[in-house]
């Protein structure tokens, strides 16, 4: 699982707009809204999801941009990473 702490920055008159958006998407929980910033905890199964969603936030009308602030693999992610490494 790939977690991922998001800031979204968004155009004034679009707060509720994108709160709703986003919190209507699977594996977002919001944080308080700050002004024009939205802090959010975005959990994916894997990179390509993560990456997936982050895109789709992106593309909402009101957001101006997408911050990556923390991405983190839990236990199980990272071991099937690690895993998959060739070993020489």
């Amino acid at each position: 699982m790939v977690i991922s702490g998001l800031v979204v920055k968004i155009e004034d008159p679009r707060q509720a707009d994108v709160a709703n958006a986003l919190e209507s998407h699977r594996g977002i929980t919001l944080g308080e809204i700050d002004g024009a910033r939205i802090p959010l905890v975005l959990e994916a199964d894997d990179d390509r999801a993560s990456r997936l969603a982050h895109d789709q936030i992106e593309s909402l009308p009101g957001v101006v941009s997408v911050d990556v602030v923390f991405c983190g693999f839990d236990d199980d992610a990272a071991g099937l990473v690690e895993q998959s490494q060739p070993t020489s």
